[in-house]
């Protein structure tokens, strides 16, 4: 591997309206992430794979939090590329409806999660399920006991309904100290994705792999999605480096 570029999503589709487009990605925006990612020259990957994946530029997708839209919209997508991804779930929240976390920031909509029988379509399509923590909360605000439980118990609770240990991990806001990185080490998990921007290079440790986020409400951001929605039909040259700008989560 020469390199790994690991795109960070959160919603996939339209947004209702009245909520902000800052964490969804369209259908057609997806559709275009793969075409000019695959006209590059990238493979995919799930997160667990691409460290020992032998390509020279490795790709992957990646679902934070497990909203149902991820099942809805863009499993479809990606089913029909050929492309898997990697999405990371809040263990105690699978299922719930109309959630909306305690600490999340003012003006994020309450939404669904998806069901185990969701997941299961989603790891049956070649997707890997990852943890995003038992709880949505910021684990370097916690104390070293407390971090432990909530990735140990993320992941007891993904092996027994999955049948196989979880191999990856995204820290939820980004939120990891030193004493996490240990946690997660030491519960079994084998990576873990970070919210820091940049490619991941050989050597890089494992468990704070950085990403690129593909969505934003910034001007740059919005031109991106203009160029993807042109890739997509045929319109803007692939070759384009369309996924270089990395925009805040």
């Amino acid at each position: 591997m020469h390199h790994a570029l690991v795109v960070g999503y959160h919603h996939a589709g339209v947004p209702p309206p009245g909520v902000r487009h800052r964490y969804h990605v369209s259908a057609g925006a997806l559709r275009g992430h793969v075409l000019s990612l695959r006209a590059r020259g990238y493979v995919f990957t799930t997160v667990s794979e691409a460290l020992t994946a032998t390509a020279e530029r490795v790709a992957c997708l990646t679902f934070d939090d497990g909203y149902v839209d991820n099942h809805a919209v863009a499993l479809p997508v990606l089913r029909e590329l050929g492309v898997v991804a990697t999405v990371f779930v809040v263990s105690g929240d699978i299922g719930r409806r109309g959630l909306r976390w305690p600490e999340e920031r003012p003006g994020v909509a309450a939404a669904d999660i998806m069901s185990w029988d969701e997941l299961d379509d989603l790891e049956a399509a070649g997707w890997e399920i990852g943890s995003h923590g038992h709880q949505h909360r910021r684990l370097a605000r916690m104390t070293p006991e407390e971090q432990r439980d909530q990735l140990a118990r993320s992941f007891v609770t993904l092996a027994g309904r999955l049948r196989h240990p979880p191999r990856s991990l995204a820290f939820p806001y980004g939120s990891y100290s030193r004493t996490t990185l240990e946690a997660a080490r030491a519960v079994g998990f084998r990576v873990a994705a970070t919210t820091r921007r940049g490619r991941v290079l050989p050597g890089d440790d494992p468990f704070q792999l950085r990403r690129v986020s593909a969505h934003g409400t910034r001007p740059w951001h919005v031109a991106e999605r203009w160029k993807l929605a042109l890739a997509g039909r045929g319109l803007y040259p692939l070759r384009a480096a369309a996924l270089e700008v990395q925009g805040p989560w």
